[in-house]
């Protein structure tokens, strides 16, 4: 979950702001404020499998060390509207410009429900994230935890403009909203101090002699440990040079000498990769924060999985639930039709038969 938050809309009200035709102009400016180009969106039309479907094309800018500078992104967008008002909005895009691009695509889950408890209208905005491979990858890891990231930093950006549209509609007022901003950045913070003291733990119990600051420090405070890691090599390369007497080399023939210094540079090389690939997939994995409950940050990660995957499974139940009772009463339909069609065969084979009658 990437995204849980409260508007004070109704459900129908949302989706007419946020993801109807009408709602083009704030779908322009979301993308405009991220930063993509060349926006596209076609209309809703009716689709046999879900609801409705539209296609949605911009070009993002992609924050890679190689590749393009931006990407063209086709995005599919569905939505159903359930019973009691439950809106169900499925998101899926690729982008097969960038490398390993054909690899993978991300699929987006919006659950939007109504507060029945509330005086005011509200609903409840649930958004999931999920990166499905098609193929397999080494970067598989580093995939997923860019696009989390990439995501959280988008979906953040749309809620801004979201309070932003409201705020200018009258529906919600500024002092709340800046509440609620500084609300999140201070259980942002919260959150990463306790991702940090989970982080510190695990290094100090792995990695042994190497600090926690240099582990947990950001890219431009990376080169030091970076260094003191490969200085073991270089001591060690050092002493096998000095090992290299004038008098053992004189002993030994050209193409000898030539074979060890290859093995020397390939075993540097080797090792020095390695401790760089370490040193830069530092993973850190984010907890979701809930708004209304504080998260027990001391229990363990696999919990929290545990406890997403069980909520998304009753969700996808739940749904599963109404689609067969929907297709229940379609059946249902479908075999009243069926009587109605062979009583009115039955009433004509009848009268077709008193015609017979009379005219013998």
């Amino acid at each position: 979950m990437v995204v849980e938050c409260e508007l004070p809309v109704d459900v129908r009200d949302f989706f007419r702001l946020f993801f109807s035709d009408e709602s083009i102009k704030f779908c322009e400016a979301f993308h405009k404020r991220c930063g993509d180009e060349g926006f596209q969106c076609t209309s809703w039309a009716q689709d046999q499998h879900f609801g409705h479907v539209r296609d949605v094309s911009f070009r993002h800018p992609v924050k890679v060390y190689f590749g393009p500078k931006a990407s063209n992104c086709q995005e599919v967008q569905r939505y159903r509207l359930y019973q009691k008002n439950r809106l169900i909005v499925e998101t899926s895009q690729q982008m097969n410009d960038i490398p390993y691009g054909d690899y993978f695509c991300v699929k987006g889950w919006w659950d939007v429900s109504p507060l029945m408890e509330r005086a005011v209208p509200h609903c409840a905005v649930r958004v999931f994230v999920d990166v499905v491979f098609s193929k397999k990858t080494v970067w598989k890891g580093k995939i997923e935890q860019g696009t989390y990231d990439e995501c959280r930093d988008v979906y953040a950006t749309w809620l801004a403009e979201a309070h932003q549209l409201l705020k200018e509609k009258g529906m919600i007022n500024e002092q709340p909203l800046r509440d609620c901003a500084k609300q999140q950045k201070l259980k942002r913070k919260h959150d990463v101090n306790s991702l940090q003291i989970l982080g510190n733990k695990k290094v100090s119990k792995n990695m042994g002699n190497i600090s926690v600051a240099q582990v947990c420090a950001p890219e431009g405070q990376s080169q030091q440990p970076v260094q003191a890691l490969i200085s073991p090599a270089r001591t060690g390369l050092a002493y096998l040079s000095q090992q290299l007497s004038p008098t053992a080399l004189n002993s030994i023939s050209q193409v000898k000498m030539l074979v060890v210094i290859c093995v020397l540079l390939l075993f540097f090389l080797i090792h020095t990769g390695i401790i760089i690939a370490l040193s830069r997939t530092q993973k850190i994995q984010y907890l979701p924060f809930d708004q209304q409950k504080c998260v027990d940050y001391h229990g363990s990660l696999g919990s929290h999985q545990r406890g997403q995957d069980t909520l998304w499974l009753e969700q996808s139940t739940r749904i599963l639930w109404e689609e067969v009772n929907i297709a229940e009463a379609r059946l249902k339909t479908m075999l009243q039709t069926v009587e109605v069609l062979k009583a009115s065969l039955n009433l004509a084979e009848r009268i077709s038969s008193k015609e017979l009658q009379s005219a013998d």
